[in-house]
C-alpha cells in the first residue's frame, strides 16, 4: 500500500527487550497495547533501515502530523504488520493507531547512526478489557440502512464523478491486487478556500449491486480525520477482501455542496 521520551534502549518503562530473531540482539522491543493510550512508546526509525511495527490485531487506522518526515506502510499479506523508514536524518514525529479497540500513541524518533533494522512487537497484556474484538469483519464500515445517507447529500447542489470535478478537488485511486483482494490506495486533496468532509461513513464498496466490508486505514490527515482543511491532503488505503470486480464511491462534501469520487478495479 501507497498509506515520535526516554531512550527505549536502556529501558523506557512498558517495553521490554527481547532476542529479535533475524535482526539481531537487543533490537526487538515490546510493548503492551492496553498501556499505549496513556503513555506514548518510542520508535526509532532511520533513512537507511527498515522498522518494523508488527500489532496483535489488525491495524484500522494510523495517523502522523508530519507526514514529510516519515514513510509508513502496512504489510498487504498481513495488516497487522507496519513498515515505517525516516525521510530525513533528524527529527521527531508524533504517530497514532487504532487497533483493536485501543489506540496506540508513539514518539517517532530518527536516529541516523542505527546500525541495522528494529522490530516492535505491541501485545495486549491485559486480560478481561472490553476492547475492540479482533474478529470484527469491518471495523470502519461504512452505515447501511436507514439514516445511511449523510446529511450534505440533501444540500443545494451538484455531484460530481471523475473529470467533472472542480479544478481545485484532485483525488487519485491506485487499485492492487493483494493475497486476498483490492488494496485501494488514495490520495485527496483540498486546493479549494473552504473545508471538505472526508468520512470513513460516507465511503462504500460494491461487487455489482452487492455492498462489501472493506477496512481504511489512513496514513496521513489534519488535526480532524474528518475534515480535509484547504490546502491540506489525506491519504491511505481501503482495503476489500474481494478477488473479483469492485467499485466504489465516496462522498466529499462542502459547506455548500457535495461530491462523490467514484472508480472501479477489475
Amino acid at each position: 500500500m501507497r498509506l515520535a521520551l526516554a531512550l527505549l534502549a536502556l529501558g523506557a518503562p512498558g517495553a521490554s527487550s527481547v532476542l529479535g530473531q533475524g535482526y539481531g540482539s537487543s533490537v526487538s522491543y515490546t510493548y503492551d497495547l492496553a498501556t499505549l493510550s496513556e503513555k506514548p512508546g518510542v520508535i526509532y526509525v532511520s533513512p537507511k533501515y527498515i522498522t518494523v511495527v508488527e500489532f496483535s490485531d489488525l491495524i484500522d487506522e494510523i495517523g502522523t502530523s508530519r507526514p514529510a518526515l516519515l514513510q509508513i506502510r502496512v504489510a498487504e499479506s498481513g495488516p497487522n504488520l507496519m513498515f515505517l523508514k525516516a525521510l530525513q536524518q533528524a527529527g521527531s514525529a508524533d504517530l497514532v493507531v487504532r487497533v483493536g479497540g485501543y489506540v496506540a500513541l508513539f514518539k517517532v524518533v530518527v536516529d541516523p547512526k542505527m546500525d541495522s533494522p528494529r522490530r516492535y512487537v505491541v501485545v495486549l497484556r491485559s486480560k478481561g478489557s472490553s476492547g475492540g474484538s479482533a474478529g470484527a469483519a469491518n471495523p470502519t464500515e461504512a452505515p447501511r440502512g436507514e439514516g445511511a445517507e449523510p446529511k450534505e447529500a440533501q444540500l443545494p447542489g451538484g455531484q460530481a464523478g471523475g473529470a467533472s470535478l472542480p479544478s481545485w478537488l484532485k483525488a487519485s485511486f491506485s487499485p492492487e491486487r493483494s493475497a486476498n483482494g483490492w488494496v485501494i490506495r488514495y490520495e485527496v486533496r483540498n486546493e479549494g478556500g473552504e473545508p471538505l468532509t472526508l468520512r470513513v461513513r460516507d465511503l462504500t464498496v460494491r461487487s455489482g449491486a452487492v455492498p462489501l466490508p472493506f477496512r481504511v486505514l489512513r496514513t496521513s490527515f489534519g488535526d480532524d480525520p474528518e475534515t480535509l482543511a484547504p490546502g491540506a491532503a489525506a491519504s491511505g488505503a481501503i482495503v476489500v477482501e474481494e478477488k473479483g470486480e469492485i467499485a466504489w464511491e465516496w462522498k466529499v462534501a462542502s459547506p455548500k455542496t457535495y461530491y462523490v469520487l467514484r472508480g472501479t478495479a477489475r
